[in-house]
């Protein structure tokens, strides 16, 4: 028992990686509603419900693909972050796949 609390403490110093991800997406170098994507996917993977288990129809697959999109360029969003990249990429997490600026406009990362 007392080996389980020690290990529950500890956890409880540690970031959890969405953590960093809105600590990130709050300076402007990821979007925050990609952060919530990759939440919802993590979260419906790890755990499941029995809604998630049940045959899925056309506009729940289009859901996922929207969600799976989004964690794509949340990915290359930070990629770009640790390589330290400015300049134009396609958003593909996007409606009709806009091309932006990273990092973000109105970020603390554009300002001098």
């Amino acid at each position: 028992m007392v080996r389980r609390m020690k290990g529950s403490i500890e956890a409880m110093s540690h970031k959890r990686p969405q953590d960093t991800m809105y600590a990130l997406a709050n300076g402007g170098y990821v979007e925050k509603s990609y952060v919530d994507a990759w939440t919802y996917l993590r979260h419906r993977h790890v755990h499941p419900t029995l809604k998630d288990l049940k045959k899925h129809d056309p506009v729940d697959y289009q859901n996922l693909l929207n969600h799976i999109h989004r964690v794509e360029v949340l990915l290359r969003q930070l990629t770009f972050y640790l390589i330290g990249y400015k300049g134009p990429f396609t958003d593909y997490g996007a409606e009709n796949f806009p091309s932006k600026q990273y990092p973000l406009f109105g970020s603390d990362a554009n300002k001098p």
